[in-house]
């Protein structure tokens, strides 16, 4: 019999994608993009791009699966690293109201293919377990 993981870690990005997504509706934050696909990212980031990373993965036993998701939101313009910081600001504000399961923080700094650098925070999830049901 295979292996089934319940929910899906992919359906699990989705739906915490749609629940950011939903953080964001407000007048200054809705053209802020929610994406799982880091091509996005570079066309949308003057006004804001949240990216969910794939999981890092950790295995407590034989039938757990702990992952940790990690998002990077993104915003510009570059040359205003104030007015990014202060959309950076609003956006994390908007997921803490939202109740999301956020672990901590950490400033970052994303850099494009052709080497513009946006203000960026790296945030990580409490860690969230799937069963395997064998």
């Amino acid at each position: 019999m295979p292996v089934e993981v319940h929910p899906h870690r992919v359906t699990y990005a989705r739906e915490l994608a749609d629940r950011m997504t939903a953080a964001l509706d407000t007048p200054e934050l809705v053209n802020v993009l929610v994406t799982l696909d880091a091509l996005k990212i570079p066309s949308a980031a003057r006004n804001g791009v949240i990216h969910i990373a794939p999981p890092g993965l950790r295995f407590p036993t034989f039938t757990q699966v702990e992952s940790t998701f990690e998002v990077t939101i993104i915003s510009g313009p570059p040359q205003d690293v104030v007015t990014a910081w202060e959309r950076l600001d609003r956006i994390i504000d908007a997921l803490v109201t939202a109740r999301l399961d956020l672990a901590s923080a950490e400033p970052d700094y994303f850099v494009t293919k052709n080497g513009t650098g946006y203000p960026a925070y790296t945030l990580t999830l409490n860690p969230a377990l799937f069963t395997h049901e064998l």
